[in-house]
């Protein structure tokens, strides 16, 4: 059954790009959802059989590689990992497939796209389904290259192709640890199999730390994780689909997925787990805070996705596994929901992504207001909602956890921040007076139907999945903790909800006009100073590229210019090619002199010859 969903996502991709002018753009719309939708369902199929069922399947298909007793075989591996992971995949890959329909209609690339989104899934399912570290590379790599083609979609927008840029070199650091994890594994274990790997490190511990150390490299590098984040907002420039597959289900998740299927290498290296939950937590508060003065529609639903991952490292720091995977499956669905929402919204307001121009109940687009605010509750993790059941049990096992006390208040003030933005988001571009254009508003209409349908079926998952998948999950590990401690989480959210409605209410009323006084005017002055240089310090995101590129771009740089023009330019090429050249353009003038066509040079020549062969 799974080798049977592989082939149907490939199939997809093979009809849009070798058949789309036979079958027309509506034809490539049809046949690419009826493929996904078949293979989603054989995805809630499979899961039904291996994770309620506790069942495992490994396909060995054909060796790729002999190497004596150690062959690298291409094979499938079916556990309740691969199968909860198939059905996020396919479950958000379908909606936005169906959602692109109407999102791109008019352009005229339309199957390249969908071909594009196609071969984007099928190597994410290469990579949760594979069996070793070689195969999981070749999805690891091949997921980074096509969300290059995708981010670049649009490329004729210098900002895309520089993001789609930007995202893979990035990507190309973590890659490196991958690469040095890999050989390590293969001169320790002498196999990259999981299988082979667990049963080593059950009783090894042999190297574990230092292959660890390169798989976190690996893992920040592509889950965006603080360091390796800077790609991850920049991504905003592709298409609204794109931002929402590579955020919910795809290439950020892919890191997450790394560790929770090497646990056994995390788990025999304490110093790794706390080197982990040590740069989750940093990941989680340093996106939230950036996020909280973001005005750009995606660009704030982008920081919160990095703070999401952060909080999934976080509890794999914790050597809670399960639960990460929980989270990474709820974030799944309300991340979409509000990628998509907002796309819809984007779509309405004649591509407008500054949420403050706008207001939602002026126009005539209810659904993807609700679905919005549906959307951003369920990220703050109010009671009864998709994130609340992991999302606050994250931050409670972070409580009881003696590893690092500090992650806990980390989580907690990430919460806050997070249900900030998230509110603000839903004040300042919702209910908070229209700023934009007349010709805006009076143009704006309600989404499509095939927009509406996708994120209606997202938010009734962002509400009721949580509580319908949490028996799948092991978290009954996590200890009990006191009412008020519980409770800790949710009190920090409603503050940063409380603050942001107080913030506009004030602004509203007009009450945050200066005095006359000019003592209390200099007091306000020196106050709103203060306040714009915290914002503007939190607007260039810590000023971490600024540090990146003084710092460690801009020596490399003048390092590499120095090459160039001392030793490249100079005494290479003095030594090198230019006095090879000159060298040899003296003797070809100084040989042609001798063969100039006369008869005696010729039989000079001859003769010497003769006369060496003879001595010799």
């Amino acid at each position: 059954m799974i080798l049977l969903i592989l082939f149907l996502t490939l199939f997809s991709f093979l009809t849009n790009i070798l058949f789309s002018r036979k079958l027309g753009t509506s034809g490539s719309e049809n046949v690419s959802s009826l493929f996904f939708l078949a293979a989603l369902l054989l995805s809630w199929v499979n899961f039904s059989f291996i994770v309620l069922e506790s069942s495992s399947t490994y396909f060995p298909l054909y060796s790729w590689a002999e190497f004596g007793v150690k062959d690298i075989y291409f094979s499938i591996t079916n556990d309740n990992l691969t199968a909860i992971m198939l059905v996020v995949v396919l479950s958000i890959s379908t909606l936005v497939h169906y959602y692109s329909r109407s999102y791109m209609e008019g352009d005229p690339h339309l199957s390249r796209f969908l071909s594009y989104l196609s071969f984007f899934t099928f190597l994410m399912l290469i990579l949760v389904s594979s069996s070793n570290l070689i195969q999981l590379f070749v999805g690891w790599e091949g997921v980074g290259l096509c969300s290059y083609l995708l981010v670049s979609y649009w490329n004729s927008r210098n900002s895309a192709v520089k993001s789609a840029l930007k995202a893979i070199l990035v990507n190309r650091f973590g890659d490196l640890g991958f690469i040095l994890a890999t050989i390590l594994l293969w001169n320790i274990v002498g196999s990259i199999c999981f299988q082979d790997m667990a049963n080593y490190f059950s009783n090894n511990h042999e190297g574990c730390f230092l292959i660890s150390l390169f798989l976190i490299v690996a893992v920040t590098g592509k889950s965006a994780q603080f360091g390796l984040h800077s790609w991850l907002p920049d991504a905003m420039e592709g298409p609204t689909p794109v931002s929402a597959l590579i955020h919910a289900a795809t290439m950020v998740t892919a890191g997450i997925f790394l560790v929770i299927r090497c646990s056994f290498i995390f788990s025999s290296s304490k110093t790794s787990l706390l080197i982990i939950l040590i740069l989750g937590s940093l990941t989680a508060v340093f996106a939230a805070s950036v996020g909280l003065v973001q005005n750009d529609f995606k660009k704030v639903i982008a920081y919160s996705t990095c703070s999401q991952l952060g909080y999934m490292a976080l509890v794999c720091g914790l050597g809670e596994f399960s639960l990460s995977l929980f989270h990474l499956f709820n974030h799944a669905f309300f991340k979409a929901l509000l990628f998509l929402s907002a796309g819809s919204i984007i779509h309405a307001l004649m591509d407008e992504q500054d949420f403050r121009k706008g207001s939602l109940l002026n126009l005539s687009s209810p659904i993807a207001f609700i679905c919005t605010i549906v959307g951003s509750l369920s990220l703050m993790g109010l009671p009864f909602l998709t994130g609340f059941y992991s999302k606050d049990t994250i931050i409670e096992l972070s409580n009881v956890s003696t590893v690092l006390s500090s992650a806990y208040w980390l989580g907690l003030l990430a919460a806050c921040f997070t249900a900030f933005y998230s509110f603000r988001l839903i004040v300042a571009g919702m209910i908070h007076k229209r700023k934009g254009s007349f010709i805006t508003e009076r143009l704006s209409t309600e989404s499509g139907i095939e927009l509406n349908i996708s994120i209606v079926v997202l938010s009734i998952f962002s509400i009721v999945i949580g509580f319908l998948s949490i028996n799948f999950f092991k978290t009954d590990s996590i200890p009990m903790i006191n009412s008020f401690s519980k409770q800790l989480p949710l009190l920090f959210s409603l503050a940063g909800a409380l603050t942001i409605s107080l913030v506009y209410f004030i602004i509203s009323s007009k009450q945050f006009l200066i005095p006359s006084n000019p003592g209390i005017m200099s007091f306000k002055s020196s106050r709103l100073s203060f306040f714009n240089s915290i914002t503007s310090y939190l607007r260039s995101a810590w000023s971490y590229d600024f540090i990146v590129h003084y710092f460690f771009s801009r020596p490399v740089l003048d390092l590499g210019e120095f090459f160039y023009h001392k030793i490249d330019r100079q005494m290479i090429e003095m030594v090198g090619p230019w006095r090879i050249s000159e060298v040899l353009i003296d003797w070809t003038t100084k040989m042609t002199f001798y063969h100039g066509g006369l008869i005696y040079n010729y039989i000079s020549f001859l003769t010497i010859f003769l006369i060496l062969i003879v001595i010799s």
